[in-house]
């Protein structure tokens, strides 16, 4: 987490491992799924702040999120 916004809603900085069923969605998918908004993606030298809807998560990726804590979990394995 990097910052609690409130109750159950974080700003987090999350990683997403080789193992991580997100690998391959789009954002429009992951959003679908749960309180959560990826607010950017680092990316092998690469930050795409606002990324477009059909942006896809790749394995090493770092999204910058909100969302709620449950969703982060459910969500992105973390």
């Amino acid at each position: 987490e990097v910052f609690h916004v409130e109750k159950d809603w974080v700003i987090s900085l999350v990683l997403v491992k080789g193992n991580s069923e997100s690998i391959g969605l789009s954002v429009a998918d992951i959003t679908a799924q749960g309180d959560i908004e990826i607010l950017s993606i680092d990316r092998a030298g690469t930050h795409l702040a606002r990324p477009d809807r059909e942006e896809k998560i790749a394995e090493g990726d770092r999204l910058l999120v909100y969302a709620n804590r449950k969703s982060v979990k459910r969500v992105l394995g973390q």
